[in-house]
């Protein structure tokens, strides 16, 4: 195969991106599996048992706990994160809040730590999947991509995009009214032009911010205001015209009764402030509303796409479904709101509740997904891989237009493969938690979901200079699969919250001087109305936990596939990520894995005799011959596999086997571990 690659920037007039991760390139084309056997027989060629793992933290391991479905005062704590999410969460400390609660996953009476085997269950599986040259997925067929770029300038490829959409400086945007018809949603145009401002031809003007808006208008708020939201307020404005800085008009309302000031009549916007928080309003650098004039009389409607209609409400944000100024279920569509919109011959397929509103990432006409950028042979429902194979599947007769009887194979399997919870190790181990439990838990820097302007990393980049990235609308191609770098074992002053910029400075408490304050171990202090901060109470490095994997029918290749992924290589220094906190190091395990195989025959032809406490099976070691032979035979057959299918010699004529292969090689260079164990633990190299 042809491994993509990110070129190199050469141009360095521009910051390069830099991540704490990187990318394992998706296959070519997947390799198919044996059929998986039924589940009513053990199969002799075929191999039952168990392996026995130890886990080894090698960097601090936080896994949340869940919330509990035990009744108390008639709720359980899953209603009450509930209610608290629909409930404004910055009147709620962020660490009172359900969501954010630093308990590690437990199921023992004494709340020791326990590493979930869902946990462990998807981390290997990963692997496996990459390692096997499997199908990508599954994947959500929701999350659309919008965007918005207004700041952007011509050398930013995404910045030219929005631009060409929106118009320069957002010139192709008007404001109209929506209205509900049965056949769906139109837009009927506010007045291009006012009788006292010719300047407006798109049926809105900015409003600045001032003391005389507020006692014009009851119910408005400033957006310094501490309790300011959204909203939208039916207003009859005495004002006048003035000029910003770079000659931009807009309605000044000082004195009202002043010879200079005439009369705008309309809909009154005000959108988001910009703050991270109710407290830090006062900071939002925000000073305009805007003012959508009245429907005009005589234009006639728009017609509101309905794919963008479905597109946008797929896509509601947090914010998009708050306030006065939003319905829940459906943002900004509510009949008689004002809105704007870009206009294409008599359709509109851009819109919003701001002039710089969001718009899709288009793909086929439709708002782009990351399931669209998979490629369609990595989705084939008729080819079985070796993940699914092991780790069970069900296809839904949507996708594979065909349908199933109950039962059928083609339809559903039940995984071979099981993992248990991790326990910690039975010797004693003092001192789990990194921080102590007496102490307020960890607040560690944002853990925050990947932003869709970070295509540059995400998407296969093939020229250089920022204006030629490729993004959504140029045939992305995605970069594959995620991996987490390590960061040796970090300590816990690396991990706070601190910091990063001015921006991210209004996050923290400050004295009356605007210094930052520290609390008394020398850390930063967290605002308490945080909307972007958690917590957590990890596990120290260097602790013990042990959970069993059983398995059932595994083919030679299969089995050694599985421990492969549970020792990821024996050939260097890897480890495993897990949980959360990935980006900033926490996560690192190396586990160690013993083999055990079940005798069947022998354990059932001795069912019912007196010796049927005769030993049925028997461990394999991993410095076994049997034990490496599996995993032999499974990388041979993947080399075989991917050699067969490959046309491209020169990939690999560097690669004699299944480890020097140029994506396992990327994928143990992503898995690499560097630094040593504290507390005089040893590692095996």
């Amino acid at each position: 195969m042809s491994l993509t690659r990110q070129v190199r920037a050469t141009n360095m007039s521009f910051k390069a991106a830099s991540a704490p991760y990187n990318f394992v390139p998706l296959p070519e084309k997947p390799i198919a599996a044996e059929p998986p056997p039924d589940h009513d027989s053990y199969v002799l060629e075929r191999h039952t048992g168990y392996f026995e793992v130890k886990l080894t933290t090698l960097s601090p391991l936080y896994i949340r706990a869940g919330l509990s479905t035990s009744k108390e005062s008639g709720k359980s704590e899953y209603e009450l994160a509930q209610e608290q999410q629909n409930a404004d969460s910055r009147d709620v400390p962020f660490r009172n809040l359900m969501k954010n609660t630093a308990i590690f996953f437990s199921t023992r009476p004494d709340s020791l730590p326990v590493i979930p085997g869902s946990s462990l269950r998807g981390m290997v599986r990963s692997l496996i999947e990459i390692a096997t040259y499997g199908k990508f997925g599954p994947m959500s067929d929701g999350s659309k991509v919008f965007y918005r770029a207004v700041a952007a300038g011509n050398y930013d490829s995404l910045g030219q995009t929005y631009s060409n959409a929106l118009g320069r400086f957002g010139k192709n945007v008007c404001a109209g009214y929506l209205h509900k018809t049965e056949k769906g949603w139109e837009i009927y145009p506010a007045q291009i032009k006012h009788r006292d401002f010719p300047e407006v031809t798109r049926g809105f003007v900015w409003v600045r911010d001032t003391k005389g808006l507020a006692n014009q208008v009851p119910g408005i708020k400033s957006f310094r205001s501490a309790n300011y939201h959204p909203s939208v307020h039916s207003v009859s404005l005495r004002s006048v015209v003035e000029r910003n800085t770079q000659g931009k008009h807009y309605l000044f309302v000082d004195d009202p009764e002043s010879l200079k000031s005439k009369t705008f009549k309309g809909e009154l916007v005000c959108t988001g402030n910009m703050a991270t928080g109710a407290k830090d309003a006062h900071q939002s650098k925000r000073r305009m509303f805007v003012l959508v004039l009245e429907k005009d009389p005589d234009a006639k409607p728009f017609t509101l796409n309905p794919v963008a209609v479905q597109d946008y409400q797929d896509a509601l944000t947090d914010f998009e479904q708050e306030g006065p100024l939003f319905d829940k279920s459906r943002g900004i569509l509510m009949d008689g709101r004002p809105v704007f919109y870009v206009a294409n011959g008599k359709s509109v397929q851009y819109f919003g509740h701001t002039p710089n509103f969001r718009i899709p990432a288009l793909f086929k006409g439709k708002a782009i997904r990351p399931i669209d950028l998979r490629p369609a042979n990595l989705s084939d429902p008729a080819l079985c891989d070796m993940t699914e194979a092991m780790f069970g599947y069900v296809r839904s007769d949507e996708k594979t237009k065909k349908a199933f009887v109950q039962g059928d194979k083609e339809r559903a399997y039940s995984g071979r493969v099981f993992f248990s919870d991790a326990m910690l190790s039975p010797e004693r181990q003092s001192d789990i938690w990194l921080i102590d439990p007496n102490q307020p838990a960890l607040v560690p820097q944002v853990l925050a979901s990947p932003k869709p302007t970070a295509f540059a990393h995400y998407l296969v980049q093939s020229a250089d200079g920022k204006a030629n990235l490729s993004h959504y609308d140029k045939k992305p191609e995605m970069q594959g699969y995620k991996r987490y770098w390590a960061k040796g074992n970090v300590k816990p002053d690396k991990l706070q919250a601190q910091p990063s910029g001015e921006e991210s400075k209004s996050l923290f408490e400050a004295d009356s001087n605007g210094n930052l304050v520290r609390d008394s171990e020398g850390h930063y202090v967290v605002k308490t109305n945080s909307t972007q901060h958690t917590q957590m109470r990890p596990v120290r490095a260097g602790k013990s936990f042990t959970f069993k994997v059983w398995f059932e029918n595994l083919t030679d290749e299969e089995l050694g596939a599985l421990a492969w992924a549970l020792q990821v290589s024996r050939t260097g220094n890897h480890a495993h990520r897990l949980g959360m906190g990935k980006p900033y190091g926490l996560g690192a395990v190396q586990l160690t894995p013993e083999l055990h195989l079940t005798q069947r025959q022998t354990r059932y032809e001795t069912l019912f005799e007196e010796s049927q406490g005769a030993v049925t099976e028997f461990r394999i070691s991993d410095s076994s011959l049997m034990f490496e032979n599996f995993v032999k035979k499974f990388g041979e057959f993947i080399f075989m596999s991917v050699a067969n299918g490959d046309k491209n010699e020169t990939d690999l004529s560097v690669a004699k086997e299944f480890a020097e292969l140029p994506r396992i090689r990327r994928l143990l260079k992503l898995s690499e571990w560097q630094a040593e164990l504290e507390l005089g633990a040893v590692r095996k190299r």
